[in-house]
């Protein structure tokens, strides 16, 4: 069977618009996407703002083996020691703080001050600027009772 001229010129017809309506679908999807790349784009640097008040402020709440943060630089704060032994598990508080810190911030953007004399980071390179948040928190000192540490978590 051979199709007629006519029948021919249908069939090109209606090809042509089922590419030309696939190409503006394609078109509409790729322009759409660009939209919200930029509106992403945006919206991750606002986020990120509000993610690091959030999140500096939970830090003294992160526990390492159960044992919340704010416990262990207490331990610390007592002893000077970095190490903690708890009898079954020993922890290393510089080197956990170290790790969950730079996880949150990335290395060299943080710093800690215990009581205003020990600081926790080992990233000597932290400099003060003006977009850095400051978290003021207490944490109980166990070798004493009745004291309590007072510290600060400097982020970027």
């Amino acid at each position: 069977m051979r199709m007629k001229k006519a029948q021919a010129e249908q069939f090109i017809g209606i090809a042509i618009l089922v590419i030309a309506l696939i190409g503006f679908v394609v078109y509409t999807k790729i322009s759409g996407v660009q939209r919200a790349a930029s509106t992403t784009v945006s919206i991750s640097s606002e986020f990120k703002k509000e993610a690091v008040l959030i999140s500096i402020s939970s830090v003294p709440y992160i526990t390492i083996n159960m044992i919340p943060l704010d416990q262990l630089w207490g331990a610390y704060s007592c002893t000077g020691n970095d190490t903690i032994d708890y009898g079954s598990f020993r922890i290393n508080v510089s080197s956990e703080t170290n790790k969950k810190m730079d996880y949150l911030f990335g290395k060299g953007n943080w710093k800690i001050d215990l009581n205003g004399s020990k600081v926790l980071s080992m990233h000597t390179g932290y400099i003060a600027s003006e977009n850095q948040q400051v978290y003021d928190f207490l944490f109980s000192i166990p070798c004493d009772n009745t004291t309590i540490g007072r510290g600060k978590i400097y982020a970027k």
